[in-house]
C-alpha cells in the first residue's frame, strides 16, 4: 500500500516536470517581448530628446550647424549618428537652420534611428531586415 502511495507522488513531481518545461520557453519568450518593447520606449524616448535639446540649443544662441549637431549627439543612446541629411544613412541627424537667422525663422533637427531588437524571434517577425526604423523631428522658432 506504502509503494503505491509513493508511486502516485512521484509521478505527480514528474508531471510538474513535464508541465514546467513546457511552459518555461513561452515564459521567456514573454520576457523578451516585453524587454525589448521597452527598450524601443527607451530608445524612442532618448532620439526625441536628443532632437528637443538640439533644436533648444539651436534657438538660444548663435549656434552654427556643427555644435548643434554635437549637443544633440551627446545625448545619443549609441555613438552611431552622423551629421548628414542623407537619406540613406541609417542613424543620422539632420539640422536646418533659417537663411537669415532672424525671428521668426525655425531650427529643425531631424533624427533618425535604426533600432535593432535583442530577440531573434522578435526581429523575424516585425519584418524587413530585423530593425525598426525610428524618427523624432523638432521644430522651435529662433528667438533672438
Amino acid at each position: 500500500m506504502r509503494t503505491l502511495t509513493m508511486l502516485r507522488c512521484s509521478s505527480r513531481r514528474g508531471q510538474a516536470l513535464m508541465e514546467f518545461a513546457l511552459v518555461l520557453p513561452l515564459f521567456i519568450l514573454l520576457v523578451m517581448i516585453i524587454v525589448d518593447f521597452g527598450r524601443a520606449i527607451w530608445t524612442y524616448n532618448a532620439i526625441s530628446n536628443m532632437a528637443r535639446e538640439g533644436a533648444r540649443y539651436g534657438i538660444i544662441s548663435t549656434n552654427d550647424e556643427p555644435s548643434i549637431y554635437n549637443r544633440a549627439k551627446a545625448l545619443a543612446p549609441d555613438n552611431s549618428f552622423q551629421n548628414t541629411c542623407n537619406g540613406s544613412v541609417p542613424n543620422r541627424i539632420c539640422v536646418t537652420l533659417p537663411s537669415p537667422r532672424t525671428p521668426p525663422g525655425q531650427v529643425v533637427v531631424d533624427i533618425h534611428y535604426r533600432f535593432v531588437p535583442i530577440t531573434p524571434l522578435i526581429a523575424n517577425l516585425i519584418g524587413g531586415n530585423g530593425y525598426i526604423d525610428m524618427a523624432a523631428t523638432s521644430k522651435m522658432t529662433v528667438e533672438y
